[in-house]
This record gives C-alpha cells, structure tokens and sequence, in this order.
C-alpha cells in the first residue's frame, strides 16, 4: 500500500496564507511558498497552542513559522525550532498534476 495519500488539491489552497486542513482526524496548515508545498501540524511542539496565526519568514532562503505565542522560529522545511532541541512534526509532500499528496507518516528530522 501506498505511503502517499490526497491530502488536496492544489487549487484549493491560497498561496502564502496559512490553510487549515483537517486529515485522518489530525488538525494540519499547509503553506504554498514557492510552488512547495510545506504541512506541519497545527499545534506548537512547546504547549500545543494553534500556530494558525504565525507569520511566515524566510529566513536564509528557507521558510520559517514563528509561533505567536512563543516567538519561536519553526522552519517548515525540517520542523527544527530556533534556539530549542524540539521538532515540529511535519509531512512530506508532493505535488503530482493537481493534487497534493502527503505522506502519511510523520517526518520529524
């Protein structure tokens, strides 16, 4: 069986605003940041409060969540927290004619 699942089209996602998505139950934003797409779950590693309203950066040519609540810097690339040993869970993801796939095990390297 295939590790790859629909999470979306593409179409349906707003480019460079945070899009909430709900998948196998688990409460997801998606990012579309230079034709990639970048999913991580919804909820900070730290206290688990919504990264909803986090701004994006880029940062060193590699886009970064900051958490609103703790002003920590998440990159969305490799879920490594700025100044923190902590890993935000994210997901592989690929884009194949319109569809976004996610893998459906978590990534946290």
């Amino acid at each position: 069986m295939s590790r790859w699942r629909k999470l979306c089209s593409l179409k349906s996602l707003n480019i460079g605003s945070c899009n909430k998505i709900t998948f196998d139950n688990v409460r997801l934003i998606a990012y579309v940041i230079c034709d990639k797409v970048y999913v991580i779950k919804s909820q900070c590693h730290h206290k688990r409060y919504p990264l909803y309203d986090g701004k994006i950066q880029i940062i060193d040519n590699e886009p970064y969540i900051i958490c609103p609540w703790h002003n920590r810097q998440i990159s969305l690339r490799t879920g490594k927290v700025s100044n923190h040993d902590d890993i935000q869970h994210i997901y592989n993801t690929k884009i194949v004619d319109d569809d976004v796939l996610i893998e459906k095990t978590l990534r946290t390297n």
